[in-house]
């Protein structure tokens, strides 16, 4: 019952089976000496995740659902409803080596592993539709819970030990990550996440009517409907659920466990399409424009058919390519896993509207194609994100070259630290010398990482803090290394007495993140919006104009769009006297600035500022005049109650009423960030753990040590769920804006993309966010009825 940690070590070495990595997978220490229980966990690491493509884990995890399957049959025939998990090689085991087994477990030496087996003949498990549902078991029935999991697990046992990322122990997580690395489509991860919730909620049903731990449906009739009155559903609408849902689960059972080719070379699980797609495919140019080959795009799901045929036609004439009428058979079988792929994306039309730029982007390079061709699952993110995010999109049809990313992309760090980021850079660019090419060098770096922040943040490997934070450590670092590069020429132009100026990190200049950037919740296409600060250097004599060019030439840089983009906007007018004052400010300016004549406005902006650069010595004094000019001044009832009517200005000049807005709406982003500031405007002096700059941390301060009786646990909550809506918005609309989509198609694409699952997840999301706001609505309010006073 207790091996000690060396001896279950061994013992997973020499013994283990697929079924227990398929456990392990799961394995999370709740109790005792926890660093323990994630240091063996560690260890076992090599065991659990092998370094190349397991393929035999899909064999032997196919066998054991099938004896599963048995035991199950043959437990209803005796009166059990619980079969045992059975042994995964019982035949293969011999008495000697079980005892083996057991020796060793108490400390006896170790010794050769038998060859393994070969994997148990597949036997045909469909559902009896005959038979109908009553009775059936949703945990290990045919087309159940155990089949999803076992999917699951045996996507992540072939894929993890090149794919870090697949990792996670929740098996809703690991269908996002799943969908994330390409390893199956939007269409089925969103019908398979369907299907484990409904089944899930079925055996909770089932299970609070039976007061036990029980999986079998109700046997007959009269508890059948039983059933279906606690979903609020009719007999036959319930039946009617449950089949589709077991047909679904079933035929994705099939198709990995049964019709997968298992080749690094093919996507891991195979593609179905009803629609004769080799039909589509194989017409000649002449007849592709035709009701025939719209009718079978429309029943792949284009709801733009004829438009698809056209750009299938450009397609077709292509000199190179997958869909070129020069294509060899196996770039056949490529365009015909792209367009369906495409099909099966979030938005299919503009899939194969992006898919059709980048082949021609890309132009006559076969060796490009077959690299594409060798990575199906990269391929498939590739259409994924075609489909789903035209911000995305936009990165890689600018730049079609970091493609490549994708191939690593299960590989690469979920997060990096600015250090990480900084020494990445900079050694990419010691290798260039011409000056034009080190600002593209620099491009291409932001393009790579926003593509990483954003697939990681689409598939749910990181959290909206973390995606925000990331944004924000990226743009950190480029402002730093683009501040270092307009600074050289300047540098070795002003000279005294034959000395260079000294590094930028000496020089008394400093460039301040205001507003989203100082608070570290950078969005996708977020402005950066920038204050510079310095001190006159009598050493060095450097005055207001040598920092002017400074300024003026990395705001140029990072807003001038070349031939690969641009990397930001950037907003000054949160420098003192806004658009009429100078662009850059000295320390005493802005000192005396807020203490003598800026708005209340200008004092809540500097809430959230943060030096970015400069010698410490700076940085130190710039946050001094932070503290003491908005937490030092506080803020009295009647300046909160100026700042609630400022909030209402602001909301009257960019808000149209009825309008779902998740920034500007009464209760969404605005009214929270107002009501966060206020409150640090008025109690950071007596409390510092207010005196950050991101919201969500002033926020979990806020719940350690309330100033005020408001719930900040809920209010907390709805602000981190707000942002994540707003980080997909973001995505999926190039203009930035924030509010909702009112199409019912585009509503549910997005709420496809926040996780939501159902049949009418459109209208789930709209009333899901109309609640959110209503709440925050209300404990906004709170807030500024107790300090306005």
């Amino acid at each position: 019952m207790v091996p000690t940690v060396s001896t279950a070590r061994a013992y997973y070495e020499a013994w283990g089976r697929t079924w227990e990595r398929s456990a392990l997978i799961k394995a999370r220490p709740i109790a005792g000496n926890l660093e323990l229980g994630e240091a063996l966990l560690r260890d076992l690491e090599p065991f659990l995740y092998r370094r190349y493509l397991d393929y035999q884990a899909i064999d032997e995890l196919r066998a054991m659902k099938e004896m599963i399957h048995r035991n199950a049959e043959a437990s209803a025939l005796v009166g059990f409803d619980s079969p045992t998990v059975p042994d995964e090689k019982p035949a293969q085991a011999p008495m000697r080596s079980r005892l083996q087994a057991k020796m060793q477990m108490f400390g006896a030496p170790s010794i050769r592993r038998p060859a393994a087996p070969a994997p148990a003949p597949a036997v045909s498990l469909k559902p009896n539709d005959a038979a109908g549902i009553l009775g059936w078991d949703v945990k290990i029935g045919v087309g159940g819970i155990r089949e999803i999991e076992f999917f699951v697990q045996a996507l992540q046992l072939v894929h993890c030990g090149t794919r870090p990322g697949l990792r996670v122990r929740n098996t809703m997580d690991a269908l996002d990550r799943l969908l994330f690395a390409g390893l199956m489509t939007h269409d089925d991860h969103a019908a398979l996440s369907d299907a484990y919730a409904f089944l899930r909620a079925l055996e909770h049903r089932i299970q609070m009517e039976q007061d036990r731990q029980g999986h079998r449906i109700p046997s007959t009739n009269e508890h059948f409907a039983q059933l279906a009155a606690r979903f609020g559903a009719s007999a036959n609408g319930l039946r009617d659920t449950i089949s589709t849902h077991r047909r679904v689960v079933r035929g994705m059972f099939e198709r990995l466990f049964t019709e997968s080719e298992q080749r690094p070379e093919s996507p891991t699980i195979h593609d179905a399409a009803d629609v004769d797609v080799d039909t589509i495919l194989g017409a000649d140019i002449g007849s592709i424009d035709t009701p025939e080959i719209h009718e079978m795009l429309s029943g792949l799901g284009f709801e733009r058919p004829r438009q698809v045929a056209g750009q299938l036609l450009i397609l077709r004439q292509k000199t190179h390519g997958p869909f070129s009428e020069r294509a060899k058979s196996v770039d056949r079988t490529f365009a015909r896993y792209l367009l369906v792929s495409c099909a099966g994306a979030p938005n299919p039309d503009q899939a194969f509207s992006h898919l059709t730029r980048f082949v021609t982007l890309v132009g006559d390079r076969p060796g490009y194609f077959r690299m594409l061709a060798e990575h199906p699952h990269a391929s498939r993110l590739l259409i994924h994100v075609f489909g789903s995010s035209p911000y995305l999109s936009a990165a890689l049809l600018r730049e079609p070259a970091i493609v490549e990313r994708l191939l690593g992309v299960g590989s690469v760090a979920i997060l990096r630290s600015i250090p990480d980021l900084l020494s990445d850079v900079q050694e990419r660019m010691a290798r260039i010398e011409d000056p034009e090419h080190r600002i593209g060098v620099i491009r291409r770096f932001h393009q790579e990482e926003t593509l990483r922040i954003g697939l990681h943040d689409y598939g749910g490997a990181a959290t909206i803090v973390q995606t925000n934070e990331q944004l924000s450590n990226l743009a950190e670092v480029v402002v730093q290394t683009v501040l270092d590069e307009v600074y050289e020429p300047l540098r070795t132009r002003k000279r005294r007495d034959d000395y260079l100026l000294p590094p930028l990190s000496e020089i008394p200049f400093s460039v301040v993140a205001m507003g989203k950037l100082g608070g570290r919740e950078l969005s996708f296409g977020s402005d950066l919006d920038l204050l510079f600060v310095y001190e006159y250097d009598r050493q060095w004599r450097l005055e207001h104009s040598f920092f002017a060019k400074i300024a003026q030439r990395l705001v140029r840089t990072l807003s001038i769009a070349g031939s690969d983009g641009k990397m930001y906007e950037v907003d000054t007018r949160l420098r003192p006297s806004g658009q009429q004052g100078a662009l850059v400010v000295s320390l005493e300016q802005l000192d005396q600035y807020h203490a003598e004549s800026s708005a209340l406005w200008e004092r809540q902006a500097l809430v959230r500022a943060r030096p970015l650069t400069g010698p410490k010595s700076l940085r130190a004094q710039i946050e001094a005049v932070r503290d003491r000019e908005v937490f030092g001044r506080g803020l009295d009832g009647h300046s909160a109650q100026d700042l609630q009517a400022m909030l209402e200005r602001v909301r009257a000049s960019q808000y149209s009423p009825g309008v779902v807005d998740i920034k500007y709406s009464p209760g969404a982003l605005m009214d929270i960030e107002f009501a966060v500031q206020a409150l640090q405007m008025r109690y950071a002096r007596q409390n510092p753990a207010l005196r950050v700059t991101r919201t969500a941390d002033v926020l979990r301060a806020l719940v350690d040590t309330p100033p005020v009786a408001v719930d900040f646990v809920t209010l907390s909550k709805l602000f981190e769920r707000l942002r994540t809506v707003e980080s997909r918005l973001r995505m999926t609309d190039l203009r930035g804006v924030s509010a909702m989509p009112t199409d019912p198609r585009a509503l549910a694409i997005l709420a496809r993309r926040l996780g939501l699952i159902g049949d009418d997840v459109g209208a789930t999301l709209d009333a899901e966010i109309r609640q959110i706001l209503a709440e925050s609505r209300a404990l906004v309010g709170a807030i500024f009825e107790k300090i306005s006073f």
